[in-house]
């Protein structure tokens, strides 16, 4: 485990940003991603967009946890998760939020004090004596993990031990999600904490590859109604102009010069020649990987070629960002 992003974990870490916010929101920050050297007004950019309804004070102190502790939101490493409060009868009277942290950023964090292994094939299931050792019983309600992390420099072994009901329901369940890996998680993230003692933040944790988990949910703040946390594709903006949602080609005079027309006809030749079809490219994820796979270029390549700083300046589709690239090198 590195601090460095690969390409192939940028584009990955944007993806799921953009599935979980919202491709506009995410264009107006992604010059921060794959950074892991935010400063606290870096942030705090970030998270004004991705939560911007939560308290300014929660915002701050997330800002404050990724800058001390070199975590980016963008790669999942941080959140700010609303909680309803309810009475005991069960009725809403107000939502807090909360700041928790990713696994892997745990993983992350402890990395930085040195290499360590999972021992034993471990997070797994715990066996009947293991319980009976650590609790003095076997727990027949919950499905219990234990985690054996081993320091590779100074052989020091740590447990992490980690319940989840046997009756309780999941959220993300479709997506690969069980009570074995909430309590497999538990089990992790308290080995780590007993591992790299000094390292790690007095915050919550949760698994970032599963939005849809148990009592993490969105809240709509004008009914209170809670809102199952799955991806939504944002719209268009309204104030976006209308021509700007049209293909080029629907934009084009009908009395286009014949100098225009050679060219275009070139640049069309040349791609249906091409294996891919700009057509296909509906998202930056597929731009950033065909222009990687087809013309070889680097992100800073990229953007020099578009002649943009980052992907939020992007001001035209994947799909006529990779005509632009392509007609260039007729």
């Amino acid at each position: 485990m590195t601090e460095e992003y690969g390409y192939d974990e940028a584009i990955r870490d944007m993806v799921k940003a953009e599935k979980e916010f919202g491709i506009d929101k995410v264009r107006q920050i992604a010059k921060f991603q794959g950074s892991l050297a935010l400063s606290q007004v870096e942030a705090m950019q970030i998270i004004n967009v991705l939560w911007g309804d939560a308290p300014l004070a929660d915002k701050k102190a997330a800002a404050m946890l990724c800058s001390s502790y070199r975590l980016n939101p963008l790669a999942g490493h941080v959140f700010l998760i609303p909680f309803n409060e309810k009475d005991k009868d069960g009725n809403i009277i107000g939502m807090t939020w909360s700041r928790v942290i990713g696994i892997k950023a745990k993983r992350l964090l402890a990395s930085r004090r040195g290499a360590f292994s999972y021992e034993d094939f471990s997070p797994r299931l715990m066996t009947e004596a293991e319980q009976i050792k650590v609790w003095g019983k076997v727990d027949p309600d919950n499905v219990c993990e234990i985690t054996i992390l081993k320091d590779m420099k100074t052989g020091a072994i740590a447990y992490g031990f980690g319940k989840w009901p046997k009756g309780k329901g999941i959220k993300g369940a479709d997506k690969g999600n069980s009570r074995e890996n909430m309590a497999g998680i538990h089990s992790e993230s308290q080995a780590l904490d007993r591992l790299r003692p000094g390292e790690m933040p007095s915050v919550g944790i949760i698994d970032e590859n599963f939005a849809e988990i148990e009592e993490v949910s969105k809240i709509d703040l004008s009914t209170g109604e809670i809102i199952d946390s799955t991806a939504t594709v944002v719209p268009q903006s309204q104030d976006t102009p209308q021509s700007q949602n049209k293909p080029v080609e629907a934009q084009a005079s009908t009395k286009v010069p014949e100098e225009v027309k050679a060219l275009a006809e070139k640049v069309k030749q040349k791609l249906e020649k091409a294996k891919r079809d700009p057509a296909t490219i509906k998202t930056i994820e597929n731009l950033a990987r065909a222009l990687k796979e087809d013309f070889h270029l680097s992100y800073a390549e990229q953007w020099k070629e578009l002649n943009i700083t980052g992907w939020n300046e992007l001001a035209i589709s994947p799909a006529d960002a990779y005509r632009q690239v392509a007609a260039a090198r007729q």
